[in-house]
This record gives structure tokens, C-alpha cells and sequence, in this order.
């Protein structure tokens, strides 16, 4: 691929630009949450050497399956992009290991290659959203990132694409909090049981920012 984007995985974008030029949330391998979650399928062998053949890593927070110890040590001579988080943990951590961090500024478009470039949104629940640029298609990378006062931001860069795309966390809730008991033993349902449809909260998330299109992610 010579320009353009493709998704593997739970929330992993590869980005080309003459070749891989940026992956994100890289889980490639392993299991997260003391092995209680697991890849659903292997990754593909193409997909999995352009991940681990691209110049630069962004990670949008700490949950092991965005920032996955087993997997980012296979890129560790790439620079790792990450929010302007307060405190910095994140950072401080992944230095005090020999990796290259880059605090990418909030809210400004840093350049990646002549035809792609980001921008970086942090949110207080120490997650982010990354939008990419790639030549005046617009990704928005939401992850599992909320709107937590980047709205206006967000829709104001969309509206200047002529096409763009959303990746965000969808689904009805079953991999948050679902093994709960009552004290004789008895499981609590949780909402996810009910496996109440995701399209028309991902359809108003769509009209709410003016994006165009949707893929499934995160």
C-alpha cells in the first residue's frame, strides 16, 4: 500500500505512507488483564510486519490492551507518540525502560511524512484521540477516549476534511466489569446481557460530529 490506512486487532491502525509509516495501540501478541482477555484472532502475517515495519507508535493511554508491554518491546527503536497527559506517568515509565517518548502538543497538527500528519486531543480520564491526516482523508482514532471537552475541536477539523472516518470503541459492554455476584453467589446480570444494538449510539455519535463513516474498533 502506498498511501491510505488499515485496522487490525482490537484498536491498532497502521498508516502508510510509502510504506508503514505509523501504527497505534500496537497489541500484537500476548494476553492483557493477567491473561483474562485475549486476541480474538491471530494477526495476519502482512499486517504484522507492516506494524512492526512503521516509523513511528502512538499510544492513546495505559490499559494493557492499547499499551501492551509484550508487544511494544518489539518496537522499541520507534519513537512512541503519546498525549500531554498530567503527570506524565505514562512517559516517565516507558523512558525509565529506554524507549523514545514524544509528548505530541495538544491540539496542533505535527507532521509524520509529506502526506500525513496528526493531532494529538488528551482527555482527563487519561485517555486520547488522535486524528490522522492522510492527505485530506480524516481519521479520528477515538478509541476508548469520550468527549471530555474536545468536541469543538473535533468537529471544527472534520469539517475542514472532505471525507473522514471514526474508530471508536463500540459494542454493548461485554468486556467492562460484567462478573459481578451477590452474597449468596448469584451473578448480576449486567447490561450487557440485554445486548442492547450499538449502531444508533455509534450513528449519533457520527451526526453529532459530522463524520461520514464508521469502523468497527477498540
Amino acid at each position: 500500500m502506498d498511501l491510505g490506512f488499515e485496522t487490525i486487532g482490537n484498536a491498532t491502525v497502521i498508516v502508510h505512507d510509502g510504506g508503514p509509516l505509523l501504527v497505534t495501540d500496537p497489541w500484537l501478541s500476548g494476553t492483557a488483564y493477567f491473561g483474562s482477555w485475549t486476541l480474538s484472532h491471530e494477526v495476519p502475517e502482512e499486517q504484522l510486519a507492516n506494524a512492526l515495519a512503521a516509523r513511528y507508535v502512538w499510544l492513546s493511554h495505559g490499559h494493557p490492551d492499547h499499551l501492551s508491554p509484550e508487544s511494544l518491546v518489539k518496537l522499541k527503536d520507534k519513537p512512541i507518540l503519546i498525549g500531554d497527559h498530567y503527570g506524565g506517568r505514562i512517559a516517565a515509565g516507558l523512558r525509565e525502560e529506554g524507549y523514545d517518548v514524544r509528548i505530541l502538543p495538544t491540539g496542533e497538527w505535527v507532521p509524520l511524512s509529506e502526506r500525513v500528519r496528526v493531532m494529538c486531543v488528551p482527555e482527563y480520564f487519561q485517555d486520547s484521540i488522535l486524528l490522522i491526516s492522510v492527505d485530506g482523508t480524516l481519521i479520528v482514532d477515538a478509541n476508548d477516549a469520550t468527549d471530555r471537552g474536545g468536541g469543538e475541536l473535533l468537529r471544527r477539523e472534520i469539517a475542514r476534511h472532505d471525507d473522514s472516518f471514526l474508530l471508536c470503541l463500540t459494542g454493548y459492554g461485554d468486556a467492562d466489569m460484567i462478573n459481578f455476584f451477590d452474597e449468596e453467589g448469584r451473578r448480576v446480570l449486567p447490561l450487557a446481557a440485554e445486548k442492547t444494538p450499538c449502531g444508533p449510539g455509534v450513528a449519533a455519535l457520527c451526526e453529532m460530529y459530522g463524520l461520514r463513516n464508521v469502523v468497527p474498533f477498540s
